[in-house]
Order: C-alpha cells, then structure tokens, then sequence
C-alpha cells in the first residue's frame, strides 16, 4: 500500500527508492513526511536539500509511516484516535456519541468554565465507582490543555480552567466497582440528577472514556483523516456517515459513506484538511428503523 490513495509523481534514487513529490488535495506534503520519515529511521543523512541518493532501499509505506508518527519519530506531526459510538442511530443525522439532544457538542460558544457531575452518587471521592475524571480540549486561545476533576457524585463540580472545546474525558482513578458506576456529563447550565441542560461531552456507563465523534483543532495545527473504520450492528441496515466541519461560521461536509451491515471503510488522506478552531465532528443516520453504531478513526495532527 502505498502512502496516499492518490497518485503522485516519483523522484528516483540512484538505488531505486522512490520519494513522493506531490502534495495531494487536501495540502498533505508527502515529500516531507517521507523526508522525515527517512530521517528518522535511515543512518544516512537525508535533507530537504539533497534527500537522494539514499544508500539503502527503504520501504515507504503507509503502515510505518503513521506507526512512526504514533511513536513520535517524526517531527511536526501527531496521531489522534477519535471514537464514536450511539446505541440507537436514526433516521435523521445526528453526532456520533451517546446522547442526540444536542448538535455541536464539545465546542463552546463562548469561553467558560465546565462542570462535571454523574447520574449515579457512587461516582465521587468517597463512592466506590468513578473518583477523578481527565478532561482533555483547548483553552480559549485554542491551545491543548488537561484537567482532573474530583467528582462528587450528582452535585456537579466546577473546573479551575476555562474552555473553548472539550474534545475527550476518560475516568482516572476508580473505586471498588473498577469503573464508573453512572452516566458522567460534562456542561453547563442547570444540572438535574447530575444531567445538565447544556451538554459538551459524556463517559457512559461502564465505557470509562467518551466516545463522543469529535475534535476540535488547536491553534496552529492541521487535522487530516488517515483512516477511518465503521460498524452497524443490525442486519438489513443501510447507515449514510459523513464528517462535517463547523467552527459557528463555516458547515461542510468533508467526508460522505454509504454503509451495509459489518460493513468498514479504511482510508487514506483525501478530505481536505480541518483548521484550527474548526471542529471535525462524525454524523450518521439509518435507512430504517434504528441501528447501534460504532466508529474509530485515526486523524494525523500536522503543523499548520
């Protein structure tokens, strides 16, 4: 497989290794990853100047590059997995996570601080299921921030930072049950027994991580789609999936599928990038009736 469904022009080597030269649609620089990609990996010098001839054959492929990218040997650039996952996708589009009342969810409209709370009151410092909760987002100047919040069962608990975007939460430390006993909400606005009225994100019951089909980008950064892999879980099911793009201003729709049941798509770069402060949000909806629902991707997080 090679590192881009599309097709590039070639520069050869003196020993026959190829190095892509092309940018494909959506801006990706192949030469560049592949010239990192060699530099990281290859004892020969290799530059943006004089990057042939590589004395040894190297193969280029897309499985090594991004597993380079996983383990951090390639500079300016990074690998996020995004999940999504509704037990009870519709006739109409909605986001992939498990909740369908709201639309943009994890993308603030005016920066603020966030609060957490669960369904269930064992979901707290002193409760047996979940005790601390990692957020993960951007602050309000778009740049990548964490925080641990101690919950404290249905009462809904404040953060110290301010958000711009909640991209993910997952539990961090848990009690006797090993996992979070309720239902855990991440908001705004009035919480009743531990729901809020303004919903950003959630930890279902015993997933112990979001898995809410959302990203936001940080300042300064680019997001591609390397791969992305779906499942229905009904039989006779037809589910139409797409990836919009919406920062409040610009909504598209970058990345359509038309998917059977047991079906999975994996592909390579092609959707044009997503900017920063943009979200890349999962949509899907079922030909019939109702249908469970699950998504994986892995997005490459490249310098702008």
């Amino acid at each position: 497989m090679g590192l881009s469904s599309v097709q590039l022009n070639k520069a050869t080597g003196t020993d026959g290794a190829k190095i892509a030269t092309d940018k494909d649609d959506s801006g990706f620089d192949h030469q560049k990853a592949l010239l990192e990609f060699l530099k990281a990996n290859v004892s020969t010098p290799v530059t943006s100047v004089d990057p042939l001839p590589v004395t040894a054959p190297v193969p280029l492929l897309a499985e090594e590059w991004i597993q380079a990218v996983r383990e951090g040997k390639i500079t300016s650039y990074s690998a996020v997995n995004q999940q999504g996952y509704t037990a009870g996708l519709g006739a109409t589009y909605q986001t992939l996570w498990g909740d369908t009342s709201l639309v943009n969810v994890g993308l603030l409209t005016t920066p603020a601080t966030v609060k957490l709370a669960s369904t269930d009151a064992n979901d707290g410092i002193a409760g047996t299921g979940a005790l601390t909760v990692l957020i993960s987002g951007l602050n309000p100047e778009g740049a990548e921030q964490t925080e641990v919040v101690i919950l404290t069962g249905q009462t809904e608990v404040v953060t110290n930072s301010t958000w711009k975007a909640i991209n993910s939460m997952v539990v961090l430390t848990v009690g006797t049950l090993r996992g979070n006993a309720g239902t855990i909400w991440c908001g705004n606005g009035t919480f009743t027994a531990g729901v809020p009225a303004v919903k950003y994100n959630l930890i279902e019951t015993g997933f112990t991580l979001s898995k809410a089909g959302i990203y936001t980008v940080p300042t300064g950064k680019q997001v591609l789609i390397w791969s992305a892999i779906f499942m229905v879980a009904s039989t006779n099911k037809f589910v139409d999936v797409r990836a919009r793009v919406d920062d409040g201003v610009i909504d598209r729709v970058v990345a359509p599928f038309e998917l059977g049941q047991g079906d999975f798509v994996a592909r390579s770069p092609g959707a044009a990038a997503v900017t920063a402060g943009q979200m890349l949000k999962w949509e899907g909806k079922v030909d019939t009736g109702t249908a469970a629902f699950s998504l994986l991707t892995t997005l490459v997080v490249k310098d702008a």
